[in-house]
């Protein structure tokens, strides 16, 4: 495929600012595909700005992994997971780490489509990455965080600072069920070179979200107007709800369901709120 690649001297767009909260985001269109502007921290929120790394998650698993040195989980262990994550075709709905109304982006349907844009790869405040040129005279900005890799005895170690390694959904059982078992797909680039290829499920990478597109199925979000969402510790505050409410873990597990407006959670972390054919997704402190 054809690369157009723009001298940093020559392209003159907008990086967008973070926007003002850890799960909401403007976002930037690019072919069709409207991509969150800042890599994903702890599930469930993004950094704060767009040149932040983020957190590292392996393949298929909601368990995000610190950027630099000492390497630690967002629950505060240590133990880093060398076993496979597990065959499936897709990142599952249930370890989906992006913030509500946005999702890890596919390999034909979103990433194919960014690798088909203009792109050069520059320093945005003081971090290198890859810029993107978006509608509207935006753009977006990958930053090259490296990676944690599986290899000396699986201990999740730091590699390729410089470079950027961005997870798909999208498993390689697609298209090699040899190697559906252990790989899956994933966007790469380093200087101006971009790629996809394929790599091992057990490696921890960056993720960038795309906003979730509902409109051909019977689930919406949660209008902030309409139902009102709050968390406590080990606490789940939903009023205004006009049918009984369902809550599930991230493993789809149905962990509280009834009328009333509060609900006791034993355990902190991710839960998905249901009510009626409306989701939304929060974090239980």
């Amino acid at each position: 495929m054809k690369r157009l690649i723009f001298l940093l001297s020559i392209f003159s767009c907008t990086v967008l600012a973070a926007a003002q909260t850890a799960t909401t985001d403007e976002g930037v269109e690019i072919n069709g595909v409207i991509w969150a502007t800042r890599n994903v921290d702890v599930p469930g929120t993004f950094v704060e700005n767009p040149e932040d790394f983020g957190m590292f998650y392996q393949w298929n698993r909601a368990v995000g992994w610190s950027s630099t040195d000492p390497r630690v989980n967002h629950l505060g262990g240590t133990n880093w997971n060398g076993t496979e994550p597990g065959w499936s075709k897709s990142w599952e709905t249930s370890n989906n780490v992006c913030p509500a109304g946005w999702r890890i982006p596919d390999l034909y349907t979103d990433f194919d489509k960014l690798y088909g844009a203009p792109t050069y790869y520059g320093e945005l405040n003081g971090i290198y990455g890859q810029f993107y040129e978006g509608s509207e005279g935006k753009t977006l900005f990958l930053p090259a965080a490296g990676v944690r890799v599986r290899v000396v005895n699986d201990l999740g170690v730091l590699y390729w600072a410089g470079q950027g390694y961005y997870w798909s959904s999208t498993s390689m059982a697609y298209c090699d069920p040899a190697l559906g078992s252990n790989h899956a797909f994933a966007y790469l680039f380093y200087d101006d070179h971009n790629y996809i290829g394929n790599r091992n499920l057990r490696d921890a990478y960056s993720i960038r979200c795309v906003k979730e597109d509902v409109s051909g199925t019977s689930l919406t979000y949660i209008s902030n107007e309409e139902i009102k969402i709050y968390t406590r510790p080990h606490i789940i505050v939903i009023e205004n709800a006009i049918s009984p409410v369902s809550i599930y873990n991230t493993t789809g597990q149905l962990v509280a369901q009834g009328t009333h407006t509060e609900f006791s959670i034993p355990t902190a972390g991710i839960y998905i709120v249901r009510v009626s054919n409306h989701l939304q997704k929060v974090i239980v402190p």
